[in-house]
C-alpha cells in the first residue's frame, strides 16, 4: 500500500510515468550466465539487468567460477549484516537478500534501471539478482542474491585515508582512518553498562563515538574546485529526487578519500567515468570517490516505530524519518558541507593496465577482454588489482566495512 501511494502521488505530480510490464517475482533459467559454475540458478528480470551490463561493459560470466565462489561469502558489515563476498577482481560484490531488500527491488526495477541507463548517477549498478536453488533438492528455491559494483577503489587498507558512510545526521560514522578500520560498537539498550558514562566505555567504543562526531562535522576537510562540486551536487540531487519519487529512505553516500605525493590514483571504470575527483592538498594530492548505497528501505511500519523511539531518545538529527523530509535532510547536509576551493582540475584521464600482474584472471569464456582486471600501477609500486590486505591478515572480518561495502 506505501508502495502504491508513492507510484500514484508520483505519477499525478509527473513524476514517473514509465509503462511495461512489473518486474517479475518468478526466476528464470538462462543459459548465457554463469554463476560459480553452478547448475540449476535462477534469473529475475534478466532483460532489465542485461541493461545495465551493456551500459558498463559487464561479462555475462563475471560469476565464472575462477573469479567468484559461494565458500567466499561472509557475515557483511552493512547495516544489515547480510552475507555477501567480494568477486576475485575486486570489481563486485555479490550479497544474499533478505526479503524485504528482494521485495523492495522488484517493485522498483524497472524505475531503476531506467535511472541508471538514462543518467549520471551515483547510486550502485546491480548487473545480476539471482536464486540459488536449496542444496540436495534442485527443484525448491533457495536464496536470493544480488550482484553490485564496488564504489571504492582496489587499494590496500592502509593507503585509505578515509572510508566514511554518511546520511546526513548522527549516523554518519567513519569506517576506516588513517589506513586502520574503525570497529562499529553500538550503544544498545541490553548493553547496560554504556549507559553509564564514558568511562565504562571501551577503547573501541570511544574510538567509534569520536570517529561519528568527526564524519557528522565534516572535520576531514572536503573541499573540491567550482566544477567538481558542482557535478557531484547535481548528481546528489538527481538520486535524491529519484528516491523521494519510489519513497525511499536511510540511504548512504559512501565516500573513499586517498591522499598521495604525485597524482597517481587508480579510477573505478567503468561505472564512474568522472572520478575520482583529484585535487592539490597540503603539497600534495587527494582524490574523492563517491557512490550512493542502502537505497531499498522504504518507509515501513517498523521504520515508523523506530522514528518514535529515536525522535524521543537518539539525538538529532535522525536518519529514520519519513523519505521526502529525508532527503530534502541528506540533499541539504551535502550542500552545506561539501566546500567550494579554487583548485585545478586534476581528474586523470582513463588509464588501463600495461603490466598485469602474473596472476590476472583469465579472458572470459567469450574471449572479450573487458572480463579482466583493471589494474593501475601505484606510486607505492603495487599493482591496484591486489587484494586488500586486512588487519590481522586475509580473511578477518575485522575490517568488513571496508572490504565488504554494503551497497544495498
Amino acid at each position: 500500500m506505501i508502495r502504491q501511494f508513492w507510484r500514484q502521488s508520483a505519477t499525478l505530480k509527473g513524476g514517473l510515468g514509465l509503462t511495461g510490464a512489473m518486474a517479475s517475482n518468478t526466476p528464470s533459467p538462462n543459459s548465457e550466465l554463469n554463476v560459480a559454475g553452478l547448475t540449476g540458478v535462477k534469473f529475475y528480470n534478466d532483460h532489465l539487468f542485461a541493461r545495465i551490463r551493456k551500459k558498463y561493459n559487464v561479462p555475462n560470466d563475471v560469476l565464472r567460477s575462477e573469479n567468484f565462489s559461494f565458500s567466499d561469502i561472509a557475515k557483511g558489515g552493512g547495516k544489515g549484516g547480510d552475507p555477501m563476498a567480494r568477486t576475485k577482481d575486486k570489481m563486485y560484490f555479490v550479497k544474499e537478500m533478505g526479503a524485504g531488500d528482494h521485495k523492495s527491488l522488484l517493485n522498483i526495477l524497472e524505475e531503476y534501471v531506467e535511472h541508471i541507463d538514462t543518467t549520471d548517477s551515483l547510486i550502485a549498478r546491480f548487473v545480476m539478482h539471482f536464486n540459488v536453488p536449496k542444496p540436495g533438492n534442485p527443484k525448491k528455491p533457495g536464496k536470493n542474491y544480488i550482484v553490485m559494483n564496488s564504489w571504492a577503489p582496489v587499494v590496500k587498507t592502509a593507503d585509505v585515508k578515509y572510508l566514511l558512510d554518511l546520511k546526513g545526521c548522527r549516523d554518519d560514522k567513519i569506517l576506516v582512518k588513517d589506513g586502520e578500520s574503525v570497529l562499529g560498537v553500538h550503544k544498545r539498550f541490553f548493553k547496560l553498562h554504556m549507559f553509564c558514562g564514558t568511562c565504562c566505555w571501551s577503547a573501541e567504543r570511544k574510538k567509534y563515538f569520536e570517529g561519528k562526531k568527526e564524519a557528522f562535522a565534516f572535520n576531514f576537510n572536503l573541499e573540491l574546485n567550482p566544477k567538481q562540486r558542482d557535478l557531484v551536487l547535481k548528481q546528489i540531487e538527481s538520486d535524491v529526487r529519484f528516491f523521494q519519487r519510489l519513497g525511499l529512505m536511510d540511504y548512504s553516500l559512501i565516500l573513499t578519500i586517498l591522499e598521495r605525493p604525485t597524482n597517481d590514483f587508480p579510477n573505478i571504470l567503468p561505472f564512474a567515468h568522472n572520478q575520482p575527483h583529484v585535487v592539490k592538498y597540503r603539497g600534495g594530492f587527494r582524490a574523492y570517490y563517491f557512490g550512493i548505497i542502502d537505497f531499498l528501505q522504504d518507509w515501513s511500519f517498523g521504520k515508523k516505530v523506530a522514528h518514535c523511539i529515536k525522535a524521543t531518545f537518539a539525538p538529532k538529527p535522525i536518519s529514520t524519518i519519513e523519505p521526502r523530509a529525508f532527503g530534502e535532510q541528506f540533499l541539504g547536509h551535502f550542500q552545506s558541507h561539501i566546500r567550494q576551493g579554487e583548485h585545478s582540475a586534476l581528474n586523470p584521464e582513463p588509464r588501463h593496465a600495461e603490466n598485469p600482474s602474473e596472476d590476472a584472471l583469465p579472458p572470459s569464456a567469450d574471449g572479450g577482454a573487458q572480463a579482466r582486471p583493471r589494474v593501475f600501477r601505484t606510486s607505492f609500486g603495487m599493482d591496484a588489482s591486489e587484494p586488500i590486505e586486512l588487519d590481522g591478515g586475509p580473511g578477518n572480518n575485522k575490517v568488513l566495512d571496508l572490504v565488504m561495502i554494503d551497497a544495498v
